[in-house]
């Protein structure tokens, strides 16, 4: 559920961000939003990609970047 509202807000962030708008809502605060969702997404692919790894008897952190 809240991966979902995480998926939600970022895809809406995404959006409506302005970086020519003068209000301080669309130039400062929807980037950060996109910036943390950006760190979420590339935490999620790791994780994903790390339990794939777990698979593999003979897989070490350079497989991980490999399939990366």
């Amino acid at each position: 559920m809240l991966t979902t509202i995480i998926y939600i807000t970022g895809a809406l962030s995404l959006h409506f961000t302005d970086i020519q708008s003068q209000n301080a809502f669309f130039f400062l605060f929807l980037p950060l939003i996109n910036t943390l969702f950006f760190i979420f997404i590339l935490w999620q692919l790791i994780f994903y990609f790390a339990l794939n790894s777990f698979s593999n008897d003979d897989s070490d952190i350079f497989d991980l970047f490999y399939q990366i």
